[in-house]
């Protein structure tokens, strides 16, 4: 009893504390490009790009430092990754002009070569990949003109074309996959959106009514797994106007997201403020935007309770100036919300122990526990890594039908990290007794 009433004492402590972004000090040089980051079990990956050469390094336990990783045996320096798993996806740049994409299943020691099905460009190598992503069991690669290419990660399939319509070839405009979908949308002509339910081989067209009139760019889709909810935002009325929509249909029917609409304004330049990265989990919706002026912080915007309830968060962000810091991706890292910008640094957003900041909804029970444990959560958690208070991973176990079992665990104090698709849900710290 004493047990359980210090653990509630202690999480209602921290809920109560304010919480901010976490700088993870990544260069020394304020310009530098970053290109790539992911979480993949349990450990944040970066590279980071002078121009000529990239690294890739991985953060330390304090979250304040990095090593750089020795990368051998690839062609090209590292770019952006992709994790699925028990593999780690890496693509690289090759001359400026030319990529590879790789495998690692050891962290980052081995890479093994996985371009079979994609567009050749002579001299060994493959197109230059303009980005990587992964839905659900589906991962895309932007190949830039050469089109979109995907594998089924449940299958053995190579690579393969998505035959996606009209200029959506040119890998400019965006596609995401849902429960069996393929949902483009091409900004040329009408502006239409598209869905294809059978792998790319045949779609249908809509004209949607995005808000008020949202009809002239699309500039990004952001997908919420979780639930299926597609974000969009972008511009309409000629370029006048601008701003974030959703639907819960695929795209048969449109709703302006006004809270989040009403937080865009202009650039640095005096033109519309651009949204340019998204993360969508559940509840937790944030998104980061170009930045207004000389001088100001990072402008970032987000919400834990619903997207009418967004707000700005730019706590412990850094000034830009002359206001060319953006957030580019997010991504969640041991229960804490990441952001990597294009510049600069990767920046962490959470209370320092991660405790459940992002899903206060979700519930482990007995804790403390002595081996058998349940957990209550719309998220659906398939999978649970059991680390202690250092960050050092101790073991994983599968989750059916809620329930768990760590009846080989010492007793102790851990932190439990819980995922699903390969992105942790959300952290908590867990009693074995």
């Amino acid at each position: 009893m004493k047990k359980s009433l210090l653990l509630l004492l202690c999480l209602i402590s921290l809920r109560g504390m304010s919480q901010s972004w976490q700088p993870t000090n990544l260069t020394n040089v304020t310009y530098l490009a970053i290109t790539g980051m992911e979480s993949h079990q349990g450990e944040l990956y970066s590279t980071v790009f002078n121009g000529f050469t990239a690294t890739l390094n991985k953060l330390n336990s304090d979250q304040s430092s990095w090593t750089e990783i020795t990368v051998t045996g690839i062609t090209g320096s590292p770019r952006f990754m992709q994790s699925t798993g028990n593999k780690l996806y890496l693509t690289t740049i090759h001359n400026l002009a030319y990529s590879m994409v790789y495998y690692t299943i050891d962290g980052g020691s081995t890479y093994i070569l996985d371009t079979v099905g994609l567009p050749q460009s002579g001299q060994g190598v493959v197109t230059l990949a303009y980005g990587i992503q992964l839905f659900d069991h589906i991962i895309i690669l932007n190949m830039g003109s050469a089109g979109y290419y995907y594998k089924d990660l449940n299958t053995s399939m190579d690579w393969a074309k998505i035959d996606v319509p009209t200029a959506l070839n040119g890998g400019s405009d965006p596609l995401v996959y849902y429960n069996g979908s393929f949902i483009a949308y091409d900004n040329t002509g009408i502006h239409t959106l598209y869905v294809s339910t059978n792998e790319g081989q045949t779609w249908e067209a809509r004209v949607p009514s995005m808000g008020n009139d949202y009809s002239t760019v699309v500039s990004g889709f952001i997908l919420d797994q979780s639930n299926g909810r597609i974000y969009s935002y972008g511009q309409w009325n000629n370029l006048t106007q601008h701003g974030i929509n959703y639907t819960d249909d695929n795209g048969l029917t449109w709703n302006q997201a006004n809270a989040a609409t009403a937080l865009l304004g202009n650039n640095n330049n005096g033109q519309l403020q651009q949204v340019t990265a998204g993360y969508a989990n559940g509840q937790t919706v944030y998104f980061a935007l170009q930045n207004n002026q000389e001088g100001s912080v990072v402008d970032v915007i987000g919400t834990a309770s619903g997207i009418d309830q967004i707000s700005f968060k730019t706590d412990g962000l850094p000034s830009s100036s002359p206001a060319a810091i953006n957030g580019v991706k997010f991504g969640m890292h041991q229960g804490k919300l990441a952001m990597q910008c294009n510049v600069s640094d990767i920046y962490l957003y959470g209370l320092s122990n991660g405790l459940n900041e992002f899903h206060p909804e979700t519930l482990v029970f007995p804790n403390p526990g002595a081996g058998n444990f349940t957990i209550q959560s719309l998220l659906t958690p398939e999978l649970v890594l059991i680390k202690d208070l250092s960050g050092k991973l101790i073991t994983r176990t599968e989750i059916s039908q809620g329930k768990f079992n760590l009846d080989a665990l010492a007793t102790g104090i851990y932190m439990a990290d819980f995922i699903k698709n390969n992105t942790i849900l959300f952290t908590t710290k867990l009693v074995k007794e």
